[in-house]
């Protein structure tokens, strides 16, 4: 037997608080997502992959599936255990093209990598790590005075 693991993914998703339909819709579109109406004026209703309506309320999440104009809800306490915000905790998320950026820069030898090869490196490097930005500078040397620059301390 063979063990596996599941995939990392990073969706999109917006909670539902009661008033922010309009918000929803600008993000999804109004396709698959109706309501509140008079008949249900505290819930939306889902248009899900099997043509089913199901109820998002208050606190609940929106996430679209996989075809188009169809969705499911996700109770917050099953999303909070599932999902946590794609940049990670402790710092913005690093975006492809500054991967991509940096996988180009990351050979002391003056070779010059291919775009199209950086950024497909920095995407598949980013489906399987979490990278966030540092919340300080990188050291960088000052000159003194007489012109040279200092040396890093050593850690």
């Amino acid at each position: 037997m063979q063990r596996y693991r599941k995939k990392p993914i990073t969706i999109d998703a917006i909670q539902f608080t009661g008033d922010n339909v309009r918000d929803i819709w600008e993000a999804f579109g109004t396709a698959g997502i109706y309501g509140p109406t008079e008949a249900n004026p505290d819930h939306l209703i889902l248009t899900t992959a099997h043509g089913d309506p199901a109820p998002a309320r208050p606190g609940d999440w929106v996430v679209p599936d996989s075809m188009p104009d169809t969705f499911y809800p996700i109770k917050p306490d099953v999303f909070d255990r599932t999902y946590e915000p794609a940049h990670g905790p402790g710092g913005e998320a690093v975006t492809t093209e500054e991967m991509a950026h940096a996988i180009d820069n990351s050979t002391p030898y003056p070779v010059e990598h291919s775009p199209k090869l950086c950024r497909f490196m920095a995407e598949r490097l980013l489906e399987m790590v979490r990278v966030t930005k540092r919340d300080h500078d990188v050291w960088q040397p000052e000159p003194v005075e007489d012109g040279t620059a200092p040396e890093p301390a050593d850690a």
